[in-house]
């Protein structure tokens, strides 16, 4: 049974690493998925060529010359053999650089076919775009049909999303409430609370400039405008935060980890991290304003 047709080489290029593409399968959905968002009378190759060109249709199903695109986000697919005339395009992601989408490297790379990848197991296409961190998950249960379902997350306000290996993480600050200058302890304490997951830091100087920057917007005293600094995860060289892979390779503008804590912001140190006494609160004009924080992604849909 000849299930997969080809991988169409035409494709939109991405800054993060993927291009997409249409995948092309002998098959039909055997559950309801909906109303079609179009239901034209073109050729095969028209199909699947206008599902590509639009951002929402994520498949396209022709048969007796009848084109049907769906935005769905599930859908279940039975696989036909070539005799059936049934076709099915998907999109899905193409890796184009040496980054960590499993799916790609294992099923698709070079472009080129899962002729019998489809057999059994789970599979899922991850990228982010527009600060979205979209996911295509394939789910074949055997030999005779696979089902596809698509979602999107997103971090909330006040937070960024970064990938860190196979994690995807909202980062951002907190503030500290009463008293507004707190110690390192305190700090892990309010980033466990309120729907946050823990006390993180950068991984990377990306992620140091981010946070380093929004400290400028997260005073609420302009006593403290200047001199607002942030701890971040870091209490005698160990981290907390498993996503973060590991002590921090940027710059140590001051102290030795040894019995201190870690923290951003100092005016003397832009490009690193510094360390001081755990206890903290204030210090020679400096607040230990908050925190750098860890949260999940919100699903949207």
């Amino acid at each position: 049974m000849n299930i997969l047709l080809s991988v169409l080489f035409f494709s939109i290029l991405s800054a993060h690493g993927y291009e997409l593409k249409m995948m092309l399968i002998y098959g039909e959905s055997v559950e309801n998925t909906g109303s079609p968002s179009s239901e034209l009378k073109i050729s095969w190759e028209q199909c699947y060529s206008k599902c590509y060109g639009m951002g929402e249709c994520m498949i396209a199903f022709y048969y007796s010359s009848t084109c049907k695109l769906y935005d769905s986000k599930t859908i279940k697919i039975n696989k036909l053999n070539s005799a059936a005339n049934k076709l099915l395009a998907i999109k899905v992601g193409i890796l184009t650089q040496n980054l960590n989408f499993s799916f790609l490297k294992r099923y698709l790379e070079n472009g080129t076919c899962p002729l019998t990848s489809w057999t059994s197991g789970t599979v899922s296409d991850l990228w982010i775009e527009n600060e979205q961190l979209h996911n295509n998950t394939f789910i074949a249960t055997s030999n005779s049909s696979i089902t596809f379902s698509r979602s999107t997350f997103k971090c909330e306000n006040g937070t960024r999303l970064f990938q860190r290996d196979v994690y995807y993480v909202c980062i951002g600050l907190q503030l500290f409430e009463n008293p507004e200058c707190n110690d390192q302890p305190s700090a892990i304490n309010m980033c466990e609370q309120g729907g946050w997951l823990s006390i993180t830091g950068p991984r990377g100087q990306e992620q140091y400039d981010y946070l380093y920057g929004q400290k400028q917007f997260y005073s609420s005293s302009e006593r403290w405008k200047a001199q607002t600094i942030f701890w971040v995860d870091g209490v005698s060289g160990k981290l907390m935060d498993d996503t973060i892979g590991g002590y921090y390779k940027i710059y140590p503008c001051s102290g030795n980890p040894q019995n201190l804590c870690t923290y951003i912001g100092h005016v003397h140190c832009t490009i690193g991290i510094s360390h001081d006494l755990c206890g903290r609160k204030e210090n020679n004009g400096y607040c230990w304003r908050g925190a750098a924080c860890r949260k999940g992604l919100t699903q949207i849909n």
